[in-house]
């Protein structure tokens, strides 16, 4: 492998060799310092490779590399990291081998000259087949990249700087120091003005956007002409550019919106714009309805409340209301919608599970119990669809048997809620209690209040809840159900 490149001090005296190689070659002959070096962004990555693909509009900026000398392999000399003292000497027997030549030309003045060093490095082959001489300071998402795009893609020529290091202490700081001040030090553009110029229609058609970005900025740009803050007024909040608050950042929001949907697969190319905007008149009222929402300059949360109102039906979005109020989530600042949408999900996918037990009067009370526990459920998905509520059917054996205890107990492990009727002071409702007392299932107590025996000492403390007839425990189990999946965390229509 050969490089050139042009010699000289950069800002600060460290030696530098800038120049121009093929992609491919820069990415064979070098490697990150894990020393300071991220762990590679898989998006990140997927993103460059295919804008190397794409081919239009092509450009990389240079890529930053370090060579720290080592005598073993090369045959140069420096005195130390910052010096204009270079010294080549021999090539013999060299794997890394660096040859000088002098061009001079005239300067500003006629009668001056100035000179240029032209460098040139031949690498063995056989070496970088074992090592990878070169450590990447800036570009090693680029480099990464090239190595997976066909081999059409990998003779495009980068440009680089190599910085020449003395194998010492001061020269590993100044490699960090190096990074630390490329990825620091300088202001980068926001994206809204990245957006400024890409969304303008005097410089990208619809059909330009689409193929060198998506079909989502295409749509983005199309919202944009459509918002309306006179109407949107509540949300308005969500698009504040929190650096400067006299500022909206509302192409950055609006690509965020089309790009999540889009990579959720809740919206195609096809979509109306209409529609997007009809899904933001419904998260501007219900931000209006709520002063916390209202006040929320969160873009991610907002970008949260549009993915789940093309996802869910109203009552389903309320209830995502409901959990980002009850747990403070509109607190937070710079919210991931990814993982805020992760969370909720999970939440929404647990299974909630009643388990009751109850006195043995006959078959006819025991069908009755279940009808009323299955009542009890349907009464509260109607306002929450969104819960996965079921129950454990109470049997209708009379007595125990290894196998049905077994199963009771397996139930009760798996319930979320356990429900206990303790009218008549049943021994073997009392049993199950104690098994779900242990395993601190939340419980609720109930009693038949023209019951006149009193519980046991040890549970007559406890909160229970009188009823009178099958209506007044159905109405008693609806409340008392729905506080305790609220107590649960899961969101509720009440």
């Amino acid at each position: 492998m050969i490089l050139r490149g042009i010699l000289d001090n950069s800002l600060g005296g460290a030696i530098c060799i800038r120049g121009y190689a093929n992609i491919s070659d820069i990415a064979k002959a070098s490697e990150p310092n894990e020393q300071y070096q991220r762990d590679i962004i898989p998006e990140h990555k997927k993103e460059l490779k295919s804008y190397l693909e794409k081919r239009k509009y092509l450009f990389f900026p240079e890529v930053v590399l370090s060579y720290t000398i080592n005598n073993d392999i090369d045959n140069i000399n420096i005195e130390s990291s910052l010096t204009e003292y270079f010294k080549i000497k021999g090539k013999k027997d060299k794997k890394i081998k660096f040859s000088t030549f002098k061009k001079s030309y005239a300067g500003e003045d006629s009668r001056s000259k100035e000179t240029l060093n032209l460098i040139t490095i031949e690498i063995d082959d056989v070496l970088l087949r074992g090592m990878k001489p070169f450590k990447r300071i800036d570009g090693n998402h680029r480099l990464t990249a090239s190595e997976e795009v066909d081999d059409y893609y990998k003779n495009f020529k980068i440009p680089f700087c190599i910085i020449l290091l003395k194998d010492d202490i001061d020269a590993n700081k100044y490699e960090s120091v190096v990074f630390h001040n490329i990825n620091s030090k300088g202001r980068h553009l926001t994206s809204e003005e990245n957006l400024k110029a890409i969304l303008n229609k005097k410089y990208f058609t619809d059909e330009e956007l689409n193929e060198n970005f998506s079909w989502a900025y295409v749509k983005a740009r199309d919202l944009i002409e459509k918002i309306d803050f006179g109407y949107l007024d509540a949300i308005k909040n969500s698009f504040v550019n929190k650096n400067n608050t006299t500022e909206l950042h509302i192409r950055t929001v609006a690509i965020k919106i089309l790009e999540f949907l889009k990579f959720k697969k809740l919206i195609r190319k096809s979509v109306s714009i209409d529609n997007l905007v009809k899904k933001l008149n419904v998260i501007n009222s219900i931000y209006k309805s709520v002063d916390e929402l209202k006040n929320s300059t969160d873009e991610g949360l907002l970008v949260a409340f549009i993915y789940y109102a093309f996802k869910h039906e109203e009552r389903k979005l309320a209830a995502f209301k409901n959990w980002v109020l009850d747990n403070s989530i509109h607190e937070l600042n710079n919210i991931e919608t990814e993982s805020i949408v992760k969370i909720y999900d999970k939440v929404l996918e647990r299974e909630l599970r009643i388990f009751m037990a109850m006195p043995y009067f006959n078959h006819k009370e025991v069908d009755n119990y279940n009808e009323i526990l299955k009542r009890v459920i349907d009464t509260i998905l109607i306002k929450n669809p969104h819960l996965k509520l079921s129950m454990h059917p109470i049997m209708r054996e009379k007595g125990a048997s290894m196998d049905i205890v077994a199963n009771l107990l397996t139930n009760i492990r798996n319930c979320e809620i356990f429900i206990a009727d303790i009218t008549d002071n049943n021994v073997n409702v009392f049993y199950e209690y104690g098994y779900a007392q242990s395993l601190n299932k939340p419980v609720v107590l109930v009693k038949d209040e023209n019951c006149k025996k009193k519980p046991p000492f040890d549970v007559e403390h406890l909160l229970r809840l009188t009823y009178n007839g099958h209506l007044g425990l159905e109405n008693i189990l609806v409340d008392r159900i729905i506080q305790t999946v609220k107590q649960l965390g899961f969101p509720l229509n009440e």
